[in-house]
């Protein structure tokens, strides 16, 4: 489930942000980079975890077993996570590597980055079974 998610909101969503962020600046100086590694780190990220978060508990218990409490603590912890890896990234992606290769860059992090918040949703799914039982 997790991977359909990821195809879906990260393949095609995050492919679309960063063309439309090269559309709108692809200049390579250290100011349009910053800009474009804070609105992904505090806007675009934020969204599209929060999306996936949502379908990933409506997919997998029903609209009806939806916690929100527990959505706030998985979105804060995939954010945490998130800050560590992304603005580093992202500098690295649009002030070294040529625009041909950001695609297979962002693609191959997404996959990463997925991976991590997936083992993520897991343990808070365990932690949360054993505190059930």
């Amino acid at each position: 489930m997790c991977c359909i998610l990821t195809v879906i909101l990260d393949g095609f969503g995050g492919a679309w942000y960063y063309a439309k962020l090269e559309e709108i600046n692809s200049e390579i100086a250290l100011f349009p980079i910053l800009c474009k590694t804070l609105f992904g780190t505090l806007v675009f990220g934020p969204i599209i975890n929060g999306s996936f978060l949502i379908l990933y508990e409506i997919l997998d218990k029903g609209y009806s077993n939806i916690r929100p409490d527990n959505l706030k603590l998985q979105l804060l912890e995939i954010t945490k996570r998130e800050i560590q890896i992304w603005p580093l990234f992202d500098l690295f992606n649009f002030y070294i590597l040529p625009p041909k290769w950001r695609p297979l860059s962002i693609c191959l992090m997404d996959f990463i980055f997925e991976v991590i918040i997936c083992f993520t949703l897991q343990q808070d799914y365990t932690e949360a079974k054993k505190d059930d039982d």
